[in-house]
């Protein structure tokens, strides 16, 4: 397992996610998130359900936007993750 950046920047920790994701595990997009109040949650949140989802897609996994949506609320509140989580659904069944 690699070493977790600690949770105030969004791109390390997207970077992390994938980099264990590439080693052969399935982590558990939680263990990477930031606190819920820390200011880049949303984002974090939103980036790293985006990455889940195409990467579990292209590993042949069933996932979808509503797994995402249902499995965390604030994703279903902010607009533009429901958006870019529909567009990497149907980027996945494209392919």
């Amino acid at each position: 397992m690699t070493r977790r950046p600690t949770p105030d920047d969004t791109e390390a920790l997207v970077w992390a996610f994938e980099t264990e994701w590439a080693a052969g595990q399935r982590p558990d997009l939680c263990a990477f998130l930031p606190d819920p109040a820390a200011p880049h949650f949303a984002e974090a949140l939103r980036e790293l359900a985006l990455v889940e989802l195409e990467l579990a897609t292209a590993a042949g996994e069933a996932r979808t936007a509503n797994d995402y949506l249902a499995r965390f609320p604030a994703l279903a509140h902010d607009p533009e993750a429901v958006a870019a989580l529909r567009r990497q659904e149907a980027r996945a069944a494209a392919t």
